[in-house]
């Protein structure tokens, strides 16, 4: 009886701990916890700036994320990040900060108008003002220039997965015919 007592007790314990990890697992998603209890702000904060979150892989966590920009002390973080991917010049710096964003599998969703089926980048108004912030800090650009590095990065996303060859050397081979 003792021993089933005790069984009991650890199987009571590892379901609060599993109920634990998925209400902070809900939370990062966006998704109202398990629980009435808020986590602390900090956690919330840190949830997507820490290196196992980058580059987000899914729709879902991009609109998670998009919603967490919401608040100024995490759109100010999400400055900093982006900033700190560096870059000699503003091309570079572009491709770094949003290969940091997004894998190429999900880049390849998106295209900036939304057009050809694919999700349209600019609605993710906290997402593309963060990005526009962070860029405005290191490199004197025009807004159409940023706009057009982050179209070309995400034209190239299917070049980098292997499913197209870049646009650019194809319209080479194609005037050397």
């Amino acid at each position: 009886m003792q021993q089933i007592l005790e069984t009991q007790k650890t199987i009571v314990t590892t379901l609060a701990l599993m109920k634990r990890d998925v209400d902070m697992l809900l939370t990062i998603a966006g998704n109202k916890a398990l629980t009435n209890v808020n986590p602390p702000a900090q956690q919330v904060r840190n949830t997507f700036t820490r290196r196992q979150d980058f580059p987000l892989k899914l729709v879902t966590n991009v609109t998670a994320f998009e919603e967490l920009l919401n608040d100024e002390a995490i759109m100010a973080e999400f400055v900093t990040f982006l900033k700190m991917q560096g870059g000699r010049n503003k091309e570079e710096y572009m491709d770094r900060a949003m290969k940091k964003l997004l894998c190429d599998s999900l880049g390849a969703q998106y295209s900036f108008q939304g057009r050809r089926g694919k999700l349209p980048f600019f609605k993710l108004s906290n997402i593309w003002s963060g990005i526009k912030t962070s860029i405005d800090g290191l490199f004197a650009i025009t807004e159409h220039d940023k706009e057009m590095l982050v179209k070309e990065w995400l034209v190239n996303t299917g070049c980098r997965e292997g499913k197209r060859v870049k646009r650019t050397l194809a319209a080479e081979i194609s005037s050397n015919f």
